[in-house]
């Protein structure tokens, strides 16, 4: 049986040794059917079998192959869906929080008037930062002249000393919140402060719906 070629183990011929096995090398289907119990999951082997008898091989390797192939799928839907969480936060957080908001200045300060401002300051405000300030000569003033004009280049917000009820009214019909009462000021300090909800206000008008954010107001 040693050699495997039909002799026996000493030279005498078939069935002349132990009687421990066939003097010929055993099938593949032999060698499964003797495999005996395992420690732990065998390769090749159904996943739901973690100890016993190894169960036919091909149908295992088909198995196993699913098995894997439903993890790496459900990996990458889940972090498409993060991808997707990530961009709705980032494209919310982008329209809450962008600003132009207008002052009108005398001197490169805050006009205690509002009809009697030289220029005004439109301060362009992202996630809390102003990212730039642009100086504006209004055109001549006329009742209901600057709230329209201060809209059409884009404010979604005025901050101003004194300022009459009609213009107040008229701000509100564009969709601009009116914030009154504020001190003589740079444009800089003044948003600033808006910002941190800092700011010294008489009172304000704010025109949005609840869902709008008005800086710290």
């Amino acid at each position: 049986m040693p050699k495997l070629d039909g002799t026996g183990p000493d030279g005498k011929g078939k069935g002349t040794g132990r009687g421990l096995g066939k003097c010929r090398a055993a099938t593949d289907e032999e060698k499964l059917a003797k495999l005996g119990k395992g420690m732990g999951k065998h390769r090749n082997a159904c996943e739901e079998e973690d100890r016993g008898k190894r169960v036919n091989a091909g149908r295992s390797s088909k198995l196993l192959k699913r098995s894997k192939k439903i993890k790496y799928t459900k990996a990458l839907n889940n972090r498409a869906l993060m991808t997707i969480k990530k961009n709705k936060t980032n494209k919310t957080n982008l329209i809450m929080t962008k600003k132009r908001i207008a002052i009108p200045m005398v001197d490169n300060l805050l006009s205690e008037h509002f009809g009697h401002c030289q220029a005004f300051a439109f301060v362009d405000v992202e996630n809390n930062t102003i990212i730039e300030i642009t100086t504006m000569d209004p055109p001549e003033h006329t009742p209901g002249s600057f709230p329209k004009w201060v809209a059409d280049n884009g404010a979604t917000d005025v901050i101003a000393g004194g300022m009459g009820g009609k213009a107040i009214s008229l701000f509100n019909e564009v969709g601009v919140n009116a914030f009154v009462g504020a001190p003589v000021d740079t444009p800089t300090n003044l948003v600033n402060k808006f910002l941190a909800d800092e700011l010294t206000l008489t009172a304000n008008y704010c025109d949005h719906d609840e869902n709008h954010s008005c800086g710290g107001h």
